[in-house]
């Protein structure tokens, strides 16, 4: 049983990296998109604040 959701985990693992990896290439605005928000690319220098809201 632990096999199957191994495989079941790695498989959705590939499908959307290889998703997201075709749009970082295909679509110009997630081209600085995705490289922001994950490898920390050119982002916006914030000043430090004393309260921080998440949603």
């Amino acid at each position: 049983m632990i096999f199957f959701y191994y495989f079941l985990t790695w498989t959705a693992f590939l499908f959307c990296a290889v998703f997201i990896l075709l749009l970082s290439f295909l679509k110009s605005k997630y081209k600085t998109s995705l490289k922001s928000r994950f490898f920390l690319y050119k982002n916006l220098h914030q000043e430090k604040a004393d309260v921080h809201f998440h949603a």
